[in-house]
C-alpha cells in the first residue's frame, strides 16, 4: 500500500467512526424508503435527495482526477468503476426509480452528503496523489482479476434486485400499496440483494485498489448496510404474514 504514514491514524479513527454508525443503526432506523416516519424534521423530495447524496461522491472524485498529473493505469481503473456506480445512483436510479411521492428527511440527506464527500476525498486522495511508481500500474494477476469481476458481479446483482423492485412497483396503483414481495433473482433468498451486491462490489474494489481508503470503504458499507438489510427483512415479515421464514437478511442461507 502507497499510503502515507499519517494515513494509518486517520483512518482508524475513521473506521471507528462506521462501527459506531454500525452499532447506533442496529438500534435506530435510517427513516428514508420503507422506514420513513415522522419526526426528523424538514424533508426533500427523495429524486432530489439521491442526486444530491450519489451525485457528490462523482463530483469530489472527477475533481481530484482532473488536479492530479498523469495518473496510473491502476487509479484510471478505480476511477472507471467509480464513474460507474456513482454515474448509475447518481443519476440513472433517481429518474427510474417509482419514488416521485416520496420524501427523504434533509438530516439523513446532509449525512450522506459529508459521508460522500470525506468518503470520496480519501479514495480520491489514495487513487491519485498517494500510490507510489510501482504501485500505480494495474497488475493483472490473481487478486486484480478477483477483484474486477467481483465488482462487475456485484454491481450486476445490485442493478438486476433494483429493476425486480423496480418492476413491482411499477405494477401497482397507489402509494399505500407499492410494496409487495419480491420473488425474482436473489430476492427469492435475501431480503436485500440489492444491499449484497453493493457490498461485493466495493470488495472487489478493495481488492483491486488495495489501500487503506478503499478497505475503509468497504467496512464502511457494511456498516451502513447490514443493519438496514436486517431491518428490511424483520419490516417485511412484519408486514407480510406470508413472507417466506426461509429468507435470510443479506447473505443466502447463513445470514
Amino acid at each position: 500500500m502507497g499510503d502515507p504514514s499519517w494515513a494509518w491514524p486517520v483512518f482508524l479513527i475513521w473506521t471507528g467512526l462506521a462501527c459506531i454508525c454500525f452499532a447506533i443503526l442496529m438500534f435506530v432506523r435510517a427513516p428514508y424508503g420503507r422506514h420513513q416516519q415522522a419526526g426528523w424534521g424538514p424533508t426533500l423530495p427523495a429524486r432530489t435527495a439521491w442526486v444530491l447524496m450519489e451525485g457528490c461522491s462523482l463530483m469530489v472524485m472527477t475533481g481530484l482526477f482532473f488536479a492530479s498529473h498523469a495518473p496510473g493505469t491502476l487509479a484510471l481503473t478505480g476511477f472507471s468503476l467509480w464513474l460507474f456506480h456513482y454515474g448509475y445512483r447518481s443519476f440513472i436510479y433517481p429518474v427510474r426509480a417509482q419514488i416521485t411521492h416520496k420524501t427523504m428527511p434533509l438530516l439523513v440527506a446532509l449525512l450522506a452528503i459529508t459521508f460522500n464527500i470525506v468518503n470520496a476525498t480519501f479514495n480520491g486522495l489514495a487513487l491519485f496523489f498517494w500510490q507510489p511508481g510501482e504501485a500505480a500500474t494495474l497488475n493483472l494477476g490473481l487478486t486484480s482479476l478477483a477483484g474486477l469481476f467481483l465488482f462487475g458481479m456485484g454491481f450486476s446483482i445490485h442493478l438486476h434486485s433494483d429493476q425486480v423492485l423496480r418492476e413491482l412497483r411499477s405494477s401497482t396503483s397507489s402509494p399505500s400499496t407499492e410494496y409487495q414481495i419480491p420473488n425474482k433473482g436473489l430476492h427469492r433468498w435475501v431480503s436485500s440483494p440489492n444491499y449484497l451486491g453493493e457490498l461485493i462490489q466495493w470488495l472487489g474494489f478493495a481488492l483491486l485498489i488495495n489501500n487503506l481508503a478503499a478497505w475503509s470503504f468497504f467496512i464502511w458499507t457494511g456498516a451502513n448496510l447490514i443493519p438496514r438489510a436486517i431491518a428490511n427483512r424483520a419490516w417485511y415479515k412484519t408486514t407480510f404474514t406470508d413472507y417466506p421464514g426461509h429468507r435470510t437478511a443479506l447473505i443466502p442461507f447463513l445470514f
